[in-house]
């Protein structure tokens, strides 16, 4: 798609659109589909590219939030702890800057809200390399003059389950994850009708943003700060979504120093059903050029009878 794409482009602007970030300077495909996605984007405002364009001409056509979703390629993941070796793993557990956080099942997303204007990016883009904004099938909509953008995890609000609502529209979804899924799969005027009747009948919203990390807060773009300085800002992160309208909510998080304490906070979570943790680092950097950074997000899950560890999204 690529080299079809490219052929409307003059060789400057190919150039600034795909720039390698492989090892010895080569291309991966993240690269290519980055590229793609700031061209589909900017087709999708109604421009048609020609080779008299240049880069900066296709990345001011983009919206605020367009230009700031297209500016990193996924948001940062958590690598699997079995893919540690021993030391890495003790280091988890006992240094005091990896803090535990509960892991929910749910839609990755990153939540933008600019001068009013909301918009719910996917983790990645679709096959054609353009953006998936979830946006319309989604009833909140917060009123804010400036830029809030945050990591989150999309879930169901306890207790709702909408597995026969999503039936009747030949959907089958049986886990909580899958009905999320599914919510923002059935058509617009359905996916509000059924936020609406859950807020109107029970005064809770059927949709609940789990905070994994502020990445635009009060004019300071945390994707390159240390993890630290967003953990430093997490709760004023959630005061200010849900000031300005939004059911975002934490992550239960565990500050303990040793060992035994998180894997006590560990356990408690497994013992009651959750997915597992997510260890964060607080020298680890928000980088998504490496797709799971050992060094910043690690997952700790489930751990069968047969010491194998489920590590299966």
């Amino acid at each position: 798609q690529w080299r079809l794409t490219s052929t409307l482009l003059n060789t400057e602007t190919q150039q600034r659109l795909l720039k390698p970030t492989g090892r010895n300077n080569e291309y991966k495909k993240s690269d290519y589909i980055a590229a793609l996605s700031k061209t589909n984007a900017y087709k999708q405002h109604g421009h048609t590219l020609s080779t008299d364009l240049s880069a900066a001409d296709i990345w001011n056509a983009l919206t605020p939030s367009e230009r700031f979703r297209l500016s990193f390629h996924t948001p940062c993941l958590a690598r699997p702890i079995d893919d540690l070796n021993q030391s890495e793993q003790h280091d988890i557990y006992t240094n005091p800057d990896w803090v535990f956080t509960e892991k929910h099942r749910g839609i990755r997303a990153v939540l933008i809200v600019n001068n009013n204007v909301t918009n719910i990016y996917s983790r990645n883009y679709a096959d054609d390399g353009s953006l998936i904004d979830y946006a319309k099938r989604i009833s909140q909509h917060p009123t804010y003059d400036g830029t809030y953008a945050v990591d989150v995890m999309i879930t169901l609000s306890e207790p709702f389950d909408i597995t026969d609502d999503l039936r009747n529209h030949s959907i089958t979804a049986e886990s909580r994850p899958e009905q999320i899924l599914g919510l923002m799969c059935v058509d617009t005027p359905v996916a509000i009708g059924l936020q609406n009747t859950a807020k109107q009948q029970y005064g809770i919203d059927l949709i609940t943003f789990r905070l994994i990390h502020p990445l635009y807060l009060n004019g300071i773009n945390y994707l390159k700060h240390p993890l630290g300085d967003g953990m430093d800002v997490y709760d004023e992160t959630i005061r200010i979504g849900q000031q300005i309208g939004l059911n975002i909510q934490p992550v239960q998080r565990c500050n303990a120093k040793t060992e035994a304490e998180k894997r006590v906070f560990l356990k408690s979570i497994l013992d009651n059903n959750g997915d597992g943790v997510v260890a964060q680092n607080r020298n680890g950097v928000y980088d998504t050029t490496d797709r799971r950074n050992k060094s910043s997000y690690v997952k700790i899950k489930r751990i069968t009878d047969d010491r194998m560890r489920d590590t299966i999204d």
